[in-house]
């Protein structure tokens, strides 16, 4: 497999499942450098935000993807989550929702939804 340069995460700010995701991303994908995008709950900002909260996303995201040439964007929604207090069937959804959005924005990127757990174990639900 070729190594990546850039791959991006739109993760929790949430401590407890930044290293896991960011390892897994890593090794899964053989990237060399992961951009991280957090905020409390971002798997719910992107379906649900403010038209500012978009547009901040959207900001980060074109750094990631059109400077450091990000060729796989994951969005993580995760277990325990206070920004998105969900359970895991529902948080699942919304990640899963949220990565559809991400790829109509970025069609010619790769965009996974990944759930992480505490323990740091990490699911990809969508490829």
């Amino acid at each position: 497999m070729t190594q990546k340069e850039f791959v991006t995460v739109i993760n929790c700010m949430d401590g407890r499942v930044q290293e896991s995701v960011q390892q897994w991303m890593q090794e899964t994908h053989n990237a060399k450098y992961v951009d991280s995008i957090t905020d409390a709950g971002p798997n719910k900002l992107i379906l649900d935000g403010t038209e500012d909260d978009i547009k901040r996303f959207k900001k980060m995201l074109d750094v990631s993807i059109l400077i450091h040439h990000s060729s796989l964007v994951a969005v993580v929604g995760h277990e325990g989550c206070a920004g998105n207090p969900a359970p895991e069937r529902e948080q699942c959804t919304m990640t899963e929702k949220a990565a559809e959005i991400i790829q109509s924005w970025y069609p010619d990127v790769q965009v996974i939804a990944l759930y992480a757990t505490l323990e740091g174990q990490i699911k990809q639900l969508s490829e």
